[in-house]
């Protein structure tokens, strides 16, 4: 059995009205769906399926905790997931994405996997800079950083005072 099967809601024959369908994505989930982002995860996912006769609506509700990577300091780094999504879902002749939040699938679609979009609403609630709080990164990679960032600050020093021989002679028009 494909370790991602489980997350996959059959539409069809699910009756009109609201359903609720809980899953867990843990490591097992993000190694299968081949995450190089995000290393090891504990997210609840309780997702509100409202089927009417011509759409379906999927209420996404993530509340958990990742394991990504600093950008500072390369260490593992935990953040808090808490996400709500809503995502509509229309029948069609073929699988077509609308917009961010609008999907059209075929009608003769027995399921609907919804393992990757799960994953993409955990990355999108990720935060931009994914940095430890100040204090708590490796002591030995910033104190690499910081060696690096001098050697970086006197070359644009250099550069910065280096004047280019062309408009070297526009000085004395100033003075």
């Amino acid at each position: 059995m494909n370790a991602l099967e489980q997350y996959r809601l059959e539409l069809k024959t699910l009756p009109l009205g609201e359903h609720e369908f809980n899953f867990v994505l843990d490591d097992e989930y993000f190694k299968a769906i081949g995450s190089e982002e995000i290393t090891k995860g504990d997210v609840n996912a309780t997702i509100t399926v409202t089927k009417t006769a011509h759409n379906i609506t999927l209420d996404i509700d993530l509340l958990g905790e990742v394991t990504t990577t600093c950008d500072r300091c390369l260490d593992p780094l935990k953040i808090d997931i808490d996400a709500v999504e809503t995502l509509y879902i229309s029948f069609g002749d073929t699988y077509q994405e609308e917009s961010d939040d609008q999907i059209t699938i075929p009608e003769d679609e027995e399921y609907f996997d919804i393992s990757w979009i799960l994953y993409e609403y955990v990355v999108l609630s990720l935060p931009l800079k994914k940095v430890h709080e100040e204090g708590e990164c490796n002591p030995e990679m910033i104190k690499i950083l910081h060696q690096h960032e001098g050697t970086i600050a006197d070359t644009k020093t250099t550069e910065e005072n280096k004047v280019d021989p062309r408009w070297a002679s526009l000085k004395d028009i100033i003075s």
